[in-house]
């Protein structure tokens, strides 16, 4: 099986493979953290979308106990918000 792409696709592909392993490599080294707090995935992606994905199962939410803070899985944050096009659809509409 032949499977042709452009070179913009190629392109993405090698961009995103490095990032993500650039990411994990910092993450496993400790100079970040594979969490992310609720609250600053607001920040950065908007409490629309995070909610969003939260609800539809995509991204798991993780309590150390009772009145503990939010924590999410920075990778899988950051994957889901690169194949959802919730800002292209809302522009869109």
């Amino acid at each position: 099986m032949n499977i042709t792409l452009t070179k913009t696709e190629l392109s993405t592909i090698i961009t995103n493979a490095t990032e993500e392993g650039v990411k994990r490599g910092l993450a496993a080294a400790g100079v970040i953290s594979p969490i992310i707090f609720k609250n600053e995935a607001y920040k950065i992606y908007g409490r629309w979308s995070v909610d969003r994905w939260i609800r539809e199962g995509l991204v798991d939410e993780y309590f150390d106990g009772v009145g503990s803070r939010v924590r999410l899985d920075r990778f899988k944050l950051e994957e889901v918000a690169k194949t959802c096009n919730t800002k292209t659809f809302m522009t869109k509409g």
